[in-house]
């Protein structure tokens, strides 16, 4: 059964340290994006069909009192979801990476959105877990490969010496790709990525 990797990355060499395993992998990024588009996406039918959640749409008439359609994976850069939902969704991207001092407001996203479940309670965890044995000076974050089908050298970790390192395909969850509401928490961390 496919797991969802833990990985520490060192804040010196930005090299990649696996941590822990989370068993079950769909119950991760899968279960996330299942449940986010359970919740804000109607049942229509794909613009495309067989083409997936690149081209799954949201019909909402809240914001400008008119229809406004906006693609799945870009809903975490409206105001439509929670904090807590855009932290979590962000944390299933390819690429994404939690910077350390932000593992704690990561850690309890998890734990505050409403469709939580026991692999991310365990995430949560690790994620306190991490923040509680190490010190910045010596991590600069964390990242999860979603399912161990792929490979790290796939998303952020490039092979050198027998050992992964992260690349430049790798951005901080807490960049620009976001807003969150509370202004005077989003800039806690470097912008590494």
């Amino acid at each position: 059964m496919a797991c969802t990797e833990i990985y520490l990355i060192r804040r010196k060499s930005k090299g990649l340290v696996h941590y822990k395993d989370i068993a079950n992998a769909a119950q991760g990024a899968l279960y996330i994006w299942f449940s986010i588009e359970e919740k804000y996406l109607p049942s229509l039918p794909l613009l495309y069909p067989g083409q997936g959640y690149n081209n799954r749409v949201l019909r909402r008439k809240e914001d400008i009192g008119e229809t406004e359609y906006v693609r799945f994976w870009g809903l975490p850069q409206t105001n439509l979801l929670s904090d807590d939902e855009k932290l979590v969704m962000e944390t299933c991207s390819d690429c994404g990476y939690i910077p350390y001092k932000d593992l704690p407001r990561v850690a309890n996203a998890f734990r505050n959105v409403d469709f939580v479940n026991d692999h991310m309670k365990r995430r949560a965890d690790i994620l306190d877990e991490i923040y509680n044995t190490y010190k910045e000076e010596d991590v600069l974050g964390v990242y999860s490969l979603e399912t161990s089908v792929i490979s790290i050298s796939d998303t952020v970790g490039d092979k050198r010496h027998g050992r992964y390192y992260l690349n430049d395909k790798a951005f901080s969850i807490m960049g620009t790709r976001i807003t969150l509401s509370d202004k005077s928490d989003q800039n806690t961390c470097e912008n590494d990525g």
